[in-house]
């Protein structure tokens, strides 16, 4: 009887690990879809004579301000810990950051990264609540601040009403979320449901999260902190981009960009492609059609903006190997 039920168990592992050996199979299909019809579409001698007229240095001015965008997301992380008296290194943070930039960049799941954030920060705090928590609170701050960005270009240029209201209606659903859980009788209300869960381990773990998370409206300061972390973390993102742009001799309103690339990003976390690979490059090349950018040059900038993600991944590579190495 035992081996019977081990090799069903087996037999239920196996067809597991071929589901998701087939899912990640269909989103690199996807992705290398999209690429080849986009590159088709923009003619791969017209992208090559782009990248020909590259300026280098604005690019490497542009990817050294791009490798302290992670520094200043590591401190974002750092101020949520700190509310709750976790004390971890910064530069421990920054190699937990890198190493999730790594697995962000090559696992077929735009979660990948945290995952490996949060072990790294559970083996150092050894508190699954607040370790959940905190990686929670830092993609929200992220969220909230792509969709302000986005919404404070409107005011700066006219663009297609379809495109303006789909910001607008973005930005009131975040808005209305956060505003529900305001009163303290939502939050009670929100937890005794999950209470009501049950799932064993499972259910207790949710639980402690959500309270978790609650306790930080305690710390508006450091959440105050964090979200104008995250504002600056995307402005310079955005900057970034566009000096990338210039140095591509890529004309566009600079307006366009802040409200542009908060949403493409937003379209990247889509669970469809490797890695966000074809559905950031589609996602330039339709909206910079609309301000006259040719698709050759829209998917320059953005592979321009995959190279510079693929350099991060690469030094979390190093980081993932020296700490393997010190083991």
């Amino acid at each position: 009887m035992t081996g019977s039920v081990s090799g069903t168990g087996g037999v239920g592992a196996g067809v597991g690990r071929g589901r998701r050996w087939r899912g990640v199979l269909l989103k690199a299909g996807v992705s290398v879809l999209l690429l080849a019809v986009l590159l088709w579409e923009a003619d791969v001698g017209r992208l090559v004579a782009v990248f020909g007229q590259m300026e280098p240095l604005p690019i490497i001015v542009a990817l050294i301000f791009y490798t302290s965008l992670q520094f200043m997301a590591a401190f974002r992380w750092r101020v949520l810990l700190q509310a709750k008296a976790l004390e971890i290194p910064y530069l421990r943070l920054v190699a937990h950051y890198y190493g999730g930039v790594f697995f962000n960049q090559f696992l077929p799941s735009s979660i990948g990264g945290d995952v490996y954030r949060g072990y790294g920060l559970f083996r150092d705090a050894r508190d699954t609540g607040i370790t959940v928590a905190s990686l929670v609170l830092d993609r929200l701050s992220a969220l909230a601040a792509l969709l302000a960005l986005s919404l404070g270009a409107l005011a700066f240029m006219q663009v297609d009403s379809r495109l303006t209201w789909t910001v607008i209606l973005l930005n009131l659903g975040f808005a209305a979320g956060v505003v529900a859980l305001v009163p303290p009788a939502c939050r009670r209300l929100l937890l005794r449901l999950v209470e009501r869960l049950g799932w064993g381990r499972v259910g207790a773990v949710i639980q402690e999260v959500t309270r978790a998370i609650f306790s930080y409206w305690d710390h508006r300061r450091a959440l105050g902190a964090a979200l104008l972390l995250a504002f600056l973390i995307q402005v310079a993102l955005v900057g970034i981009l566009y000096l990338t742009a210039l140095a591509l001799h890529v004309s566009a309103p600079l307006a366009y960009f802040f409200l542009t690339v908060p949403l493409i990003e937003l379209v990247t976390l889509l669970p469809i492609s490797l890695g966000g690979v074809g559905l950031r490059e589609g996602s330039f090349v339709f909206f910079f059609a609309q301000v006259g950018v040719p698709s050759a040059a829209a998917l320059a900038i953005s592979l321009s903006w995959f190279g510079m993600s693929v350099a991060m991944a690469g030094i979390g590579a190093l980081v993932l190997l020296w700490r393997a190495r010190r083991r």
